[in-house]
């Protein structure tokens, strides 16, 4: 079962709990009509698979086996990219509309995100070669193939020293706007029932890089500089229904809330794939044509399509009052957003190498784009403050 099915089964699960806790007459949980809070949030997010990306072989590997799979060192890929620490804030915004504290209105905004490099490397080919693996469906190859970064010929000496580079980014938004109504309450505790519209847009990008410079004969002109790159771009945006519960107990100057959501409603997701080889031989005006490595005419454009999610939420945070109308808080968060598109899975490593640095295609069309669902979770701290007035 995916995690965010659990965890969907789970704020069902506790909303019912919580409910059940609630009984007994009004309790004024507010310092006054209405309320702002910001927050620091510190959040981590899952990662995705990626296919092998760059590979080595020892000096002295033949021209043809040089970072070829499986024979060759995977140096970074066939392994989960982790999401690292993203950062960002959290704005709300509430009112009460009447007297009793029954009803009120609730807005917020979130943003959180971070870009970072996850591999760079070089090599001047003595001692190891740097490769970029793929599976060549070239009629007179049709066999595991590699670019050649950087390598050395065990037989005419120098070719190509060069580096490799990827970076990656993740950017989440996400806002909501809901009413509460006051479900049930006792002394020091209330239950509100929230209806509303949820908003999340989640962006991920993986951008590899290699450079590779000529210097020896065997391989071209002394001098020339081969840079060729591949990007995959996804965006996923949700809009949909939103239903949920706050339970909210108070002893004294402290309180805690927990927060049961669950969205229901259209993820539209984009995928954006470019890529491009620039050539440039000294004394001439560079080249470039479409096609890196892995992003070639066969699969470069944009695609997308819309699918039916759900999106659970679950907020827990305890709140110390440190003044007549403010208050600070500690909270945890775990957002699920499932049926996303993630790049990992969108990179195709079969490859036509009749196509590479702007060839004529002769044989099957490869790589190809192929749409395949993956999943998102997003989790971590808030340190925040509210403001009742």
């Amino acid at each position: 079962m995916k995690p965010y099915f659990l965890l969907a089964l789970a704020a069902a699960l506790a909303s019912a709990t919580a409910v059940d806790a609630c009984a007994g007459g009004p309790a004024t949980m507010q310092g006054g009509r209405g309320w702002f809070s910001t927050e620091y949030m510190l959040w981590g997010v899952s990662g995705y698979k990626v296919p092998p990306l760059v590979t080595s072989s020892p000096a002295g590997t033949a021209r043809a086996d040089s970072g070829s799979l499986p024979g060759a060192e995977i140096l970074y890929g066939n392994e989960t990219v982790e999401g690292g620490a993203l950062n960002g804030s959290r704005i709300r915004y509430g009112y009460w509309l009447d007297d009793y504290e029954i009803y009120s209105f609730e807005a917020s905004l979130l943003a959180v995100g971070q870009e970072g490099t996850l591999f760079q490397a070089e090599s001047d080919g003595s001692t190891a070669s740097l490769n970029r693996p793929y599976f060549d469906t070239n009629p007179l190859v049709n066999a595991p193939s590699s670019i050649l970064v950087a390598f050395d010929d065990p037989v005419l000496g120098d070719f190509f020293s060069g580096s490799m580079r990827i970076d990656s980014t993740t950017e989440l938004s996400s806002g909501s706007f809901s009413v509460r109504r006051l479900w049930s309450s006792s002394s020091h505790r209330r239950c509100d029932f929230i209806l509303g519209y949820r908003f999340v847009r989640f962006d991920e990008g993986l951008l590899m890089r290699d450079s590779s410079l000529v210097d020896g004969a065997a391989a071209g002109v002394v001098g020339t500089t081969i840079a060729a790159s591949d990007r995959f771009d996804t965006s996923n945006e949700f809009h949909g229904a939103e239903i949920g519960f706050v339970s909210s107990e108070r002893f004294g100057r402290w309180s805690g809330d927990v927060t049961l959501k669950l969205a229901l409603g259209n993820n539209h997701r984009e995928v954006d794939i470019a890529g491009e080889t620039r050539r440039q031989v000294p004394g001439f005006a560079s080249v470039v044509v479409p096609g890196g490595v892995l992003a070639q005419p066969t699969n470069i454009g944009d695609y997308r399509s819309d699918i039916l999610t759900a999106v659970p939420e679950i907020d827990l945070s305890v709140r110390r009052r440190v003044g007549e109308s403010c208050e600070l808080s500690l909270g945890f968060t775990i957002l699920a957003v499932p049926q996303v598109a993630r790049p990992g899975r969108l990179i195709d490593t079969v490859v036509n190498s009749t196509l590479l640095e702007g060839g004529a295609l002769v044989g099957p069309a490869a790589p190809s784009f192929t749409w395949r669902n993956d999943h998102v979770l997003f989790y971590g701290m808030n340190l925040g403050a509210e403001w009742n007035y």
